[in-house]
């Protein structure tokens, strides 16, 4: 499974975002933001890269003005991580792969939040309003909408949590296009005034669900903080591994 894991990485991280092959990496870069985490390398499994080569994956990030970084399931490419803190990178963290069991038992939505599959305009605008709230981002705007109407056609999934009494989009994430069976259960935000009601942990439940509807066979994600791990154990995913953040 992890190593599945990594093959999509491979796959997906170059989608919308200029991609090359660097010795024993993809690396890839987007042409509209500097945010470390639309912006990094993922090495080829086995990768044992000489310090030349991790030179290239440097200079090819700072010749666009990006931090060099990589993210990476560690168990399928261990040669990589002692090779790159030899060479003046750090680890940002340790993420915890987890992914989700279909046969987890359901727990019980929250009493006023509906989950539904975004459509409208306003829960497109809705959806990326609060991810932008939770993640501390410049608001969308109008305009935003046609393009991720776009992502929606193109293999791109979502979900939203309205408010039943408002019809405000209350939380919102979404997961990548499926890829042999595996995609990421992503960007999950809630809004700060629907926190600690299990808005989130029913999200990603609705999110695997949803993906496994569309083909998905192994829905995963990462969760940043052992809060967050504790909310999709709930939601019922399982720890597999770990993905490594490390940068220079």
């Amino acid at each position: 499974m992890q190593l599945s894991i990594n093959s999509y990485l491979r796959a997906v991280a170059p989608l919308g975002r200029e991609s090359d092959h660097i010795g024993p990496f993809v690396a890839t870069c987007s042409p509209t933001t500097d945010n470390p985490y639309l912006n990094y390398a993922i090495p080829d499994d086995r990768a044992a890269p000489t310090r030349d080569e991790i030179q290239a994956l440097v200079d090819w990030y700072l010749s666009r003005s990006r931090k060099p970084r990589l993210e990476y399931v560690t168990s399928e490419s261990p040669a990589v991580e002692p090779a790159l803190l030899g060479a003046d990178f750090a680890i940002e963290g340790r993420l915890p792969v987890m992914v989700w069991d279909r046969d987890a038992p359901a727990t019980p939505p929250p009493d006023g939040i509906e989950f539904v599959v975004p459509m409208s305009d306003e829960d497109l605008f809705g959806l990326m309003e609060v991810t932008a709230e939770a993640y501390d981002s410049p608001p969308p705007a109008a305009y935003d909408v046609k393009l991720t109407r776009w992502s929606l056609g193109h293999g791109t999934g979502a979900v939203v949590a309205r408010d039943e009494a408002t019809g405000k989009v209350v939380a919102a994430g979404t997961f990548p296009p499926i890829v042999e069976g595996v995609t990421e259960i992503a960007a999950i935000g809630v809004a700060l005034a629907h926190r600690r009601r299990g808005v989130g942990q029913a999200l990603a439940r609705r999110l695997a669900e949803e993906a496994c509807a569309r083909g998905a066979s192994r829905p995963f994600l990462m969760a940043a903080h052992e809060p967050e791990a504790r909310i999709y154990l709930r939601a019922g995913f399982v720890v597999v591994g770990e993905i490594l953040h490390i940068s220079r």
